[in-house]
């Protein structure tokens, strides 16, 4: 199933994901290969963006969200799903243009990090480099699938935003909710509600400049499913 993916960076305070939610070593994506063939094609991530093979897309609008503006209702909740830690998302975001076929709607977060503060932990990377944190929001249409699921079962086209994260000295008062968040979740399978949070907030001040790829992550055999092409440079 295609995946949209936008890569500007955002500010992280130090020490604030140390937990146990690991994304590096024998589980990482590198070895996703091992327990699916077609985790290991072309377009398979994780994806490194090379500035020498990116080229700018004049030809994709810009990126439009609603919604995103908006606090967070009580009734969004995280998830340790023995992967990852997973937001659940229960209000309307949506995103439209960047080339996506549609208006889609945010279904859920997801975070990679690795094992240790200010260590490699991003899925993906640019120019070889990977980043201490990488927020990831997937979307469908709701215009032609009544859920997430249906869509990737379906082996449809879904999309994913991902945000990078630096480590800085200062807090970002913006993420308080989700770190506390984590300290109800460290265990496999435990859930809890969060607190209010905007989630535009956690993005980068400008998304007027962002990479657009193609990769295979999800489908009925792990990695398999439509693609959607191109990838637009960062100036």
């Amino acid at each position: 199933v295609s995946k949209f993916l936008i890569f500007p960076s955002l500010a992280l305070e130090p020490c604030t994901l140390r937990c146990a939610f690991l994304s590096t070593g024998a589980y990482g994506p590198e070895h996703w290969v091992t327990s699916s063939v077609s985790c290991g094609g072309h377009h398979q991530s994780p994806i490194d963006i090379e500035d020498h093979h990116a080229r700018v897309g004049e030809e994709y609008q810009e990126l439009q969200l609603d919604g995103f503006g908006n606090e967070s209702s009580n009734k969004t909740w995280m998830k340790n799903t023995g992967k990852t830690v997973a937001i659940l998302l229960k209000d309307d975001y949506f995103v439209s243009g960047a080339g996506l076929p549609g208006r889609f709607k945010a279904e859920k977060v997801e975070f990679h990090w690795g094992h240790s503060n200010g260590s490699a932990g991003s899925e993906h990377s640019v120019n070889g480099r990977r980043f201490p944190v990488e927020m990831q929001i997937f979307f469908y249409n709701p215009d032609d699938f009544d859920s997430f699921q249906t869509a990737i079962s379906e082996n449809r086209i879904i999309g994913a935003m991902a945000i990078f994260f630096q480590v800085s000295p200062r807090d970002n008062s913006a993420l308080d909710p989700i770190i506390h968040g984590l300290r109800g979740v460290v265990h496999h399978e435990k859930e809890t509600f969060l607190d209010p949070f905007v989630l535009r907030d956690l993005l980068p001040a400008s998304l007027g400049s962002y990479y657009r790829g193609r990769s295979r992550q999800w489908g009925k055999d792990s990695c398999s499913g439509q693609v959607v092409s191109g990838c637009r440079k960062l100036p």
